[in-house]
C-alpha cells in the first residue's frame, strides 16, 4: 500500500491544529501549577483542591463541550461559504447556552459543596473543599462562553483565539494564585479559597479574550454576529444531537474517577 504525503496539505493541518494543542498542554499546567502550589499548604489541602476540582470538572466540563456541536455546525456552513449562517448559528444558540451557564453557576455555587460531602470520608476534607467547590462551580459560566466562541473561532479555522484565551488563563492563574494563595503582594492569605478565586478569576477572563476577539470589526461584519438574537429551536436541536455522546462519554469519564477517588478515601 503507497502512502502519498501532501506536504501542503500537511503543513495546513498543523496550522491549525498547533494551537488547539497548545492550548490543551496550557490547560494542563494550569492543574499542575494547582497542585503544586496548594501541596505546599499541607496533604489535607491537596486533597481538597483534588476531589472538588474534579467535582467541578464533573460538571462544567460535560456542559462546556458544547464547542464540538457548535464547531460541526459552523465549519459546514463556512466550508460551503455561507459565512452569514456561521453567524446566524451562534446568535441563536448564544443567549440558550448563557442561561444554562448562569444556571449553572448558581446552581452549583450552593448545591456544589453537597456532592463533596457524599465523596469525602475525612471530614478535615470537607471542612477545607467545600468553600473551594462552591467558588470553583462559579467557573460553570464561563466555560460554557468560552466553548460557544471555541466553536465558532475554530470552526472558521482561526483556531489560534482558544490558544490565546488558554495562554491567558494560565498565566493570570499563576499570578493570582501566588498572590491570594500565600498572601504576597499585599493580598490576605487565603489559602485554598485563594486557589479557588484565582482559577474562577483567570477562566472569566479567558472567556473576555474570546468575546473580545469576537466583537472585532471585521470579524463581526464578516459573519454577522449579534446582529439578532434569538432562539432557532432546529438549531438547538442539532447542537443537542452533536454534543450529547461526547457530554456523555465526559460525565462518564470524570464520575468514574471520582468513584475511583471515593474508593480510595475509604481506604485512607
Amino acid at each position: 500500500m503507497n502512502i502519498l504525503l501532501d506536504k501542503e496539505y500537511s503543513k495546513k493541518v498543523a496550522l491549525l491544529a498547533y494551537p488547539i494543542v497548545l492550548g490543551m498542554i496550557s490547560r494542563t499546567i494550569m492543574s499542575l501549577v494547582d497542585a503544586a502550589m496548594v501541596g505546599r499548604l499541607g496533604a489535607v489541602e491537596l486533597a481538597a483542591v483534588g476531589l472538588g476540582g474534579h467535582i467541578s470538572m464533573l460538571t462544567v466540563y460535560s456542559f462546556g463541550v458544547f464547542n464540538i456541536g457548535i464547531q460541526a455546525l459552523i465549519s459546514r456552513r463556512f466550508g460551503e461559504g455561507n459565512k452569514d449562517m456561521c453567524g446566524y448559528i451562534v446568535n441563536n444558540i448564544f443567549v440558550f447556552i448563557t442561561i444554562i451557564g448562569l444556571s449553572g453557576s448558581i446552581l452549583g455555587y450552593f448545591f456544589g459543596p453537597g456532592i463533596l460531602y457524599l465523596l469525602a470520608d475525612d471530614p478535615a476534607v470537607y471542612s477545607v473543599g467545600k468553600s473551594y467547590v462552591a467558588i470553583r462551580f462559579i467557573e460553570f459560566l464561563s466555560f460554557t462562553v468560552i466553548g460557544i466562541y471555541r466553536g465558532f473561532f475554530d470552526g472558521i479555522g482561526n483556531t489560534k483565539v482558544y490558544m490565546r484565551a488558554m495562554i491567558v488563563m494560565n498565566g493570570l492563574n499563576i499570578v493570582l494564585n501566588y498572590m491570594l494563595i500565600f498572601g504576597n503582594f499585599g493580598f490576605p492569605r487565603l489559602e485554598v479559597p485563594g486557589a479557588a478565586i484565582g482559577s474562577m478569576l483567570s477562566s472569566y477572563a479567558g472567556a473576555f479574550v474570546m468575546i473580545f476577539h469576537s466583537l472585532d470589526k471585521k470579524t463581526r461584519i464578516e459573519y454577522g454576529l449579534y446582529k439578532k438574537l434569538s432562539n432557532d429551536l432546529s438549531i438547538i436541536k442539532k447542537l443537542y444531537t452533536l454534543n450529547f455522546p461526547e457530554m456523555t462519554r465526559v460525565f462518564l469519564s470524570y464520575g468514574g474517577f471520582l468513584i475511583f477517588l471515593k474508593i480510595l478515601g475509604m481506604i485512607s
